[in-house]
């Protein structure tokens, strides 16, 4: 079967490789498009990625880019009750929970990881939005494949801590 992504032109290419090495490369098909939210979608529009590296998952919820983030979180949220088609959003972080507290120390950073962790939990509990926490990159370009592809709302189960 073959799988139509369409994939924010802001985003990182070599994340879109690991996406080609997840899968037959001649079963995926891409399409560069401006999203108002999220990395990637179905060609619907009906499912959205938002993908964040470790560094950038850290980043993402702390300071200024917090604001931005949940600007974009509105945006998604708004454009999810204006459709009439479902619309489901998530958002999958190429590392564990775990490794979130390794980062954190190798960084030097004070704030604690903890608090990365409970970030993105109150963002699940606002939004409704799921947080997948894949473990590395490789499986999170499986569980976007699987989340893009599905023809039904499911929402992949694959959570490492």
């Amino acid at each position: 079967m073959e799988t139509q992504i369409i994939i924010d032109t802001r985003e990182r290419k070599d994340f879109t490789q690991t996406l080609y090495w997840a899968d037959n490369a001649d079963r995926i098909h891409t399409c560069p498009l401006k999203l108002n939210f999220g990395d990637y979608a179905n060609v619907e529009l009906t499912r959205i990625v938002e993908r964040k590296g470790l560094g950038d998952a850290v980043s993402t919820v702390i300071g200024k880019n917090y604001t931005r983030f949940i600007k974009e979180m509105e945006r998604a949220r708004e454009a999810a009750a204006a459709t009439e088609s479902p619309l489901t959003f998530i958002i999958v972080i190429e590392a564990s929970q775990k490794s979130i507290y390794g980062y954190m120390k190798r960084r030097h950073l004070r704030i604690p990881a903890i608090h990365i962790i409970h970030q993105y939990d109150k963002i699940t509990e606002t939004y409704g939005f799921p947080v997948i926490w894949a473990g590395g990159r490789e499986e999170a370009a499986a569980v976007t494949l699987e989340f893009l592809a599905a023809a039904d709302n499911s929402v992949p189960t694959f959570q490492t801590k």
